[in-house]
């Protein structure tokens, strides 16, 4: 099978899950015989690692949206995230010549397209006029919009976007792959109901731990992810002043994770929290690490805390942290429950809730025992379910189903 790849963005610049898990599929593909190409966008300005690393079936040629920063539109600085989406379908025009020349000499069975925001939909055109079948991995909220837009985004695509924005909607979107049941509920829930919808959930490619890991002294908590709202951080921030106030012992929460362009103030408020509650010995904040240190760094922590206040579409920390061996602590939120099936492998709490946050951490410093006994169940969950080879077995046959059909079927 020849596949081609399209993401917004592929490691060792990346944002998230989204291109961790492309990367995933990409290499998983490729170790199973399958030909594969990916297309990503050129390297971010702010990246700041070694440019030299990519093998060359990766090829980072496209265009992608960026940030204006001097922006005098009104109706684009009052309806900002609409303007995203111009920006992105607009983008995705510009990048059908750069795909058109990339194509030229070259054949594939099928496109899995990733995450697409940031290079606009309209990217895949030219596969498309090819008789390249698409398939859609789904693990946002953006295809929705793309798909079931707003009254507001409708008209505000249709009059500065135009043409391009009646090319991107006359897509084929019917292979919608979803990272998770619920995903695939809330698109239903907007009027998306694809053809061939699938859910091809996400998995671990690492070796696992025979055990949990053993706790290590002083006791510490980590949370990863994006420096944004949406992430919930204020609340452990919330919860780790209640839980100060009754268990002096030392212990400290570890934060890793990069800033949001256009949220860069939320770590400032987050500091000033921590400063107003007296917890700057109890916080550190690491900032950006690449996947392997973060792994590494998670071993002898005495949990895991995914904080999230919007509804996770596939968390891809959270089976990371079972799978490392890790006593995990989330939200009610989104995909989160669905991903933990409610056997036991971890403690959860209402989403703004710091009060019952912190009692869940408190429960992990207390109860070691229990704890462990609960990284073990989860570290059990994830061998049943999430064992990459077994996910990538479903990716295979539902790419081979989009080939029988074909772009149109």
């Amino acid at each position: 099978m020849r596949v081609l790849l399209v993401s917004t963005m592929f490691p060792p610049d990346y944002d998230g899950g989204v291109e961790v898990n492309a990367a995933k599929f990409a290499n998983g593909l490729r170790d199973a015989g399958h030909e594969v190409d990916v297309v990503t966008r050129k390297w971010r300005e702010r990246y700041e690692g070694s440019k030299t690393q990519d093998p060359p079936w990766v090829h980072r040629i496209l265009e992608a949206w960026r940030q204006p920063t001097l922006y005098k539109n009104w109706f684009l600085l009052r309806y900002e995230s609409k303007a995203n989406y111009v920006r992105a379908t607009k983008a995705g025009s510009r990048n059908i010549p750069i795909m058109e020349g990339f194509l030229k000499d070259r054949a594939y069975d099928v496109v899995l397209a990733f995450e697409s925001l940031g290079i606009g939909p309209l990217t895949v055109q030219p596969a498309v006029r090819k008789g390249i079948p698409v398939a859609w991995n789904v693990s946002n909220y953006a295809l929705a919009d793309v798909l079931a837009p707003s009254k507001l985004l409708y008209l505000t695509q249709r009059l500065f976007a135009g043409s391009d924005y009646r090319r991107e909607r006359a897509l084929p979107f019917d292979n919608l792959f979803f990272v998770s049941e619920f995903m695939k509920n809330a698109y239903a829930s907007r009027g998306v109901h694809p053809r061939h919808p699938q859910v091809i959930r996400r998995g671990i490619e690492f070796p696992l731990p025979d055990s949990p890991t053993q706790p290590a002294t002083p006791a510490r908590y980590i949370v990863a992810g994006r420096i944004s709202p949406a992430k919930g951080i204020h609340v452990v921030v919330e919860a780790a002043k209640i839980l100060a106030d009754k268990d002096p012992r030392p212990w400290r929460v570890e934060v890793y994770g990069g800033l949001v362009e256009g949220e860069e103030g939320y770590l400032d408020e987050l500091k000033a929290q921590i400063a107003e509650h007296g917890l700057e010995d109890r916080f550190e904040f690491h900032g950006f690490v690449q996947r392997a240190d973060l792994m590494g760094r998670m071993q002898g922590a005495t949990g895991f805390i995914v904080s999230s206040v919007w509804d996770e579409p596939g968390c891809n920390t959270i089976i990371e942290s079972l799978a490392n061996g890790l006593p995990l602590i989330a939200t009610r939120a989104g995909a989160n429950e669905e991903i933990i099936r409610g056997e036991g492998s971890a403690l959860l709490y209402e989403r703004f809730s710091a009060q019952e946050l912190a009692e869940h951490m408190a429960h992990l410093l207390a109860d070691p025992a229990a704890a462990q006994a609960m990284a073990a169940r989860g570290l059990a969950l994830i061998r049943e379910r999430y064992q990459f080879p077994t996910v990538l077995a479903e990716l295979v046959s539902a790419l081979e189903s989009c080939i029988d059909r074909g772009v149109n079927g």
